[in-house]
């Protein structure tokens, strides 16, 4: 439970969208706009309740896309939100694969 209370307080003055918490380390608003982008194209297809937070480590230039503990990196959802991810996010990681914009 430690995890998940720090989880808690580090998304608590977050924005969010469809309920899902999403925080740019130095508030750069085009790393807002593309996880929205995200976010809502992952609402559109109903995969936005595996997604528990979005961290854009603007220092390191990599969105951290936090899931569900029950996803598995082969899974169908895991799969598709990675293509979405691929189409807003300039670089990602989502369960430990990084990737990038097409």
């Amino acid at each position: 439970m430690v995890g998940n209370r720090f989880s808690v307080e580090f998304y608590r003055d977050a924005k969010r969208l469809h309920d899902i918490p999403y925080i740019s380390r130095y508030n750069h608003w085009e790393e807002t706009v593309e996880m929205e982008r995200f976010i809502q194209a992952a609402a559109d297809e109903d995969l936005h309740s595996y997604l528990t937070g979005i961290f854009y480590d603007s220092k390191a230039c990599l969105c951290v896309i936090e899931t569900v503990e029950q996803l598995t990196p082969d899974s169908l959802e895991v799969q598709r939100l990675h293509q979405l991810a691929s189409a807003h996010i300039s670089q990602f990681d989502l369960l430990g694969a990084i990737g990038h914009r097409n």
